[in-house]
């Protein structure tokens, strides 16, 4: 199968070297050519346990994906877009629609919500999916990824295909796709209820990612401090209140979910841990901000949430102002 990593951070990155030692053709695509250089140059090393492996996709970078015509004979069959939702802009989603109205098909596995809808202006609806995962991995270096924790992932059409007809073919090269994950060591299933996956994944991640990343700790150490729990508590009890108004049924074991993460990746580092630590923008509006903005459809008042929002949004600010 051909498939192409637009996004070379840390997902993207695991995608890509599990998927390629699976035997799969994998082209990489970078933001930066010093990125796609490296990966040519070195290989793309993936760091699993005590384990070391090289693989060896084909890497170019988004300037030269621009350059390419998009043609039937040479376009991929997937499209696995890695790159975080503050990176989805106008210019990248229109060179990938092009190559999707070849019949290429796009699965897109950024965090929160809100991507679909923007996803949608620009990809047909009968080749979009989404997905939602708990796999964790730490981007070590331009082209080294570590392996942190093995979790699920669930993929499913973002739209559900009308025609009979439409839809078995898109399970078929969805299966097939989830085979090839099977291969490279992902644990995968096919689901129809996509919103409320990515929904119950936005609460846990509401409660964890902002915490840890205001708090500079792990994610287990959040369950270590006393005082921290009923915060925890409130800022996932706003967000069962927003994915009610919403009409977005949650599992009833999720508030159990949110701790067993915690304790399931005590070591880990949250990706929005890893983007403040390096100074980068955080995902924080597609996330808490977007509990927030549904609540506002509704006249609901989420007030640990709006907190967390703007401190990770000040802690932003201050980064951005000490490197001017």
């Amino acid at each position: 199968m051909n498939i192409w990593v637009v996004g070379a951070g840390s997902i993207g990155m695991l995608l890509a070297a599990k998927l390629a030692l699976a035997g799969q053709a994998v082209r990489v695509v970078t933001h930066s050519e010093e990125q796609a250089r490296a990966i040519m140059d070195e290989g793309l090393r993936l760091v699993e346990g005590d384990n070391e492996y090289v693989a060896r996709p084909e890497a170019i970078a988004f300037r030269q994906l621009k350059r390419l015509a998009p043609a039937a004979a040479q376009a991929p069959d997937w499209l696995l877009l890695t790159v975080k939702q503050q990176h989805l802009t106008d210019e990248l989603m229109t060179v990938l629609g092009k190559w999707c109205a070849r019949g290429t098909r796009l699965l897109a596995w950024q965090n929160g919500i809100g991507h679909v809808e923007r996803l949608a202006d620009h990809i047909p609806a009968s080749r979009l999916d989404t997905a939602v995962t708990t796999e964790g991995a730490r981007k070590n270096s331009l082209n080294e990824i570590h392996h942190t924790g093995f979790g699920m992932t669930r993929i499913g059409c973002a739209i559900e295909p009308g025609e009979a007809e439409e839809r078995q073919g898109t399970e078929q090269r969805q299966k097939k796709l989830i085979s090839a994950l099977h291969m490279a060591g992902f644990e995968v299933s096919l689901s129809n209820n996509m919103r409320e996956i990515a929904w119950n994944k936005l609460l846990v991640n509401a409660v964890i990612n902002p915490l840890t990343a205001l708090l500079q700790v792990p994610n287990g150490r959040l369950l270590e401090l006393e005082p921290l729990m009923p915060l925890m508590r409130s800022l996932y009890e706003e967000g069962v209140e927003a994915a009610h108004a919403e009409n977005v049924r949650l599992q009833e074991d999720l508030w159990e979910q949110v701790l067993e993460v915690c304790r399931r990746t005590a070591n880990n580092a949250s990706s929005m841990l890893q983007d403040v630590t390096a100074g980068r923008p955080t995902e924080i509006d597609w996330v808490n901000g977007a509990l927030l903005q549904a609540a506002r459809k509704h006249g609901l008042t989420l007030m640990a949430n709006s907190t967390m929002y703007r401190l990770i949004k000040s802690i932003e600010a201050k980064q951005r102002q000490s490197g001017e």
